[in-house]
């Protein structure tokens, strides 16, 4: 079970990081909002109140939701169920979930470092808000939301706490030397039963 899901773990951690490094190259030649975390969040939050003059649609209250069971709930198995669920909303609803789950999200990477799981689920979802790659559904249904480049801007956001992308580097180098550990292990495990496998008996 470890083995399968170290690698896969890593594979979102690396994807998060390559994400965050294209986020910030996208935003040094884009357009960049003056001022700290609360300025661009609050600027991010304009924009979704200010697309749609008419009720806001019912992902937002299901994200809301979600996000007070992250934040509230002492069984993990709940937290992992929302987290999921907020990463499948994730590329359709990319602002808002940026925008109520991005802290959730972090705090989760922090203190649920235990479970691989909610962890994996984690950080794909960061990774699909601070994503500039839109898939074409996204892009059509998304299209008025688009006109600012919001994956650059979540992305400020994330690496303007340090702690934030020494917290990511952290979840790379773990994974990395428990895949080692792993392999190691393995490799052991096959040596063995190569010395003590039986030998062939000789032919008649």
């Amino acid at each position: 079970m470890v083995a399968t899901v170290v690698p896969r773990l890593g594979a979102s951690a690396l994807k998060l990081v390559l994400t965050v490094v294209d986020g910030v190259l996208v935003g040094s030649r884009g357009l960049r909002i003056v001022g700290g975390h609360g300025d661009k969040m609050n600027f991010l939050r304009g924009v979704m109140g200010g697309q749609n003059p008419g009720p806001q649609p019912s992902g937002a209250d299901t994200i809301q939701k979600l996000c007070d069971r992250v934040a509230s709930s002492t069984l993990l198995d709940d937290r992992r169920d929302a987290v999921r669920a907020l990463k499948s909303l994730s590329k359709k609803y990319r602002l808002e979930v940026g925008i109520q789950a991005m802290s959730h999200l972090i705090h989760v990477l922090q203190t649920d470092r235990s479970d691989s799981e909610i962890i994996g689920y984690a950080l794909d979802t960061l990774c699909n808000i601070m994503s500039n790659d839109l898939e074409e559904e996204e892009q059509e249904e998304n299209s008025q939301k688009q006109t600012e480049d919001f994956g650059s801007q979540f992305t400020e956001i994330f690496i303007k706490q340090h702690e934030n992308v020494t917290l990511l580097l952290t979840y790379l180098e773990t994974i990395n030397t428990v895949s080692e550990v792993i392999r190691g292990s393995q490799m052991n495990q096959d040596y063995f039963a190569s010395v003590n496998a039986p030998s062939n008996p000789p032919s008649k």
